[in-house]
């Protein structure tokens, strides 16, 4: 069988012999003189001569495959003179790469006891903890793992875990430390990490997961050092899918994420005490949804970026209650506002305030009666009966307010609208 370096000495001097000739020469004095790459193949797995037999390469199927292509290659050289090339390259990269990795454990690699003596932010027993509580990762026969001594690179990171050897890099089992203290451990494949894995930035921020390609994928959860959390699902770094946020000021979403941005219905309760539950776009409330205050107010329609803009319905804990049309958090446009005495004001709405002429509906004698907003005044003020005059002017000033949140309503309204900067990279190391 041999080891690794005498297969590829054997495989670089078995290339010597071949003349590698460019078909498009018009010189006809260089022919081949072997057999095309895919014939040797074949020949070593025939014999037994490779490191891998027959079905450890190949199941069936794809032997007849291989068995197929052989025979077009052979009628056409130029193919075969490519492949050659890219072999060779294929194979020249490859001992570039062992002797990198060779000359790399040579110089910089040491012992965990003397590399725990540095100021690292993981202890002894931890890292010995996550070989044991971690197995293996499962892989196809062909890939062969070592579990290396701590390697300190060149740019200072320093990579304790598993490699693969036929392609030198880090696979499997891990644990990489960057220089200004920040750490990732988890599973590997390809040089990136793949798969379950846990993040530990610095300044303390932390995101325990799923990892594809070196990015936050799947399910997870980030804690930032600050108190805000995300628990849910990640695409390409970004949270994507059903997640729950809580931040540090109290306020939390529990919904659907797109892009890294709340999208999709979902629910938000502010730490004062309103709920809004409905539709987001872009991190803001777009599209229907319910609004509800602290003292039990209600809103019930359309929004257009955190504002209470279209139809909608705004009710009173009293009773009291408009229908009608709304814009920039005001009634703006036709509707209607109803007492819970039975009395109806209907008619067109300007800044929150109904001007002009209306329509007021006496529910005692059932008929309704045009008013204009001065007639209703002196009505008032010509009533004798001060309890009444007083529950009528009180009544003016409900719906006759101007806007509907009040500043307490939305004392961090504006915070729903600031988004965390929670993303976590991986630094991709160059290939040694």
């Amino acid at each position: 069988m041999g080891c690794t370096k005498c297969r590829q000495e054997k495989i670089i001097e078995e290339n010597k012999k071949l003349e590698l000739v460019n078909p498009y020469t018009k010189d006809k004095r260089i022919t081949f003189k072997s057999t095309s790459i895919l014939d040797k193949l074949n020949n070593q797995i025939e014999h037994n001569d490779n490191i891998y037999t027959q079905k450890e390469i190949l199941n069936e199927e794809e032997i007849k495959q291989l068995d197929e292509m052989t025979k077009l290659f052979k009628k056409n050289k130029r193919l075969i003179f490519l492949l050659k090339r890219c072999q060779s390259r294929i194979l020249g990269m490859q001992l570039r790469k062992k002797i990198r990795f060779d000359n790399l454990r040579r110089s910089e690699t040491m012992s965990l006891d003397k590399l725990i003596e540095k100021d690292l932010p993981l202890k002894k027993f931890q890292i010995e903890n996550f070989f044991s509580d971690n197995p293996p990762l499962i892989t196809n026969q062909n890939i062969q793992i070592i579990k290396s001594d701590p390697i300190i690179m060149e740019n200072k990171v320093i990579y304790i875990g598993e490699w693969d050897t036929n392609f030198f890099q880090r696979y499997g089992r891990g644990i990489q430390i960057y220089p200004d203290g920040s750490y990732y451990k988890g599973y590997w494949e390809n040089n990136k990490a793949e798969g379950k894995g846990e993040f530990i930035h610095s300044k303390g921020d932390k995101y325990i997961g799923n990892w594809h390609d070196n990015k936050r994928h799947g399910k997870g959860i980030y804690k930032s050092v600050n108190g805000m959390e995300y628990e849910g699902y990640w695409k390409n770094d970004k949270q994507h899918g059903q997640g729950k946020e809580i931040w540090d000021n109290g306020n939390i979403y529990i919904g659907s994420y797109s892009n890294g941005n709340k999208n999709g219905n979902g629910r938000l309760q502010m730490k004062n005490g309103c709920i809004y539950e409905g539709n987001f776009t872009d991190g803001k409330m777009n599209g229907s949804g319910v609004f509800t205050f602290p003292d039990k107010r209600v809103y019930e329609g359309e929004f257009v970026n955190n504002k209470f803009e279209g139809k909608g319905n705004y009710t009173w804990p009293n009773g009291n209650k408009y229908k009608g049309y709304f814009k920039n958090d005001k009634r703006e446009g036709f509707g209607i506002f109803y007492f819970n005495d039975g009395r109806k004001y209907r008619g067109v709405w300007s800044e929150g305030k109904l001007e002009g002429e209306y329509d007021l509906y006496y529910p005692i004698r059932g008929i309704w009666v045009k008013k204009k907003m001065k007639e209703e005044k002196k009505e008032i003020k010509s009533n004798s009966n001060k309890e009444k005059r007083e529950e009528e002017e009180n009544d003016n000033d409900i719906f006759n307010q101007g806007h509907i949140f009040d500043d307490l309503d939305l004392a961090n309204i504006g915070e729903i609208k600031k988004s965390e900067d929670n993303k976590i990279e991986l630094i991709e190391e160059d290939e040694f």
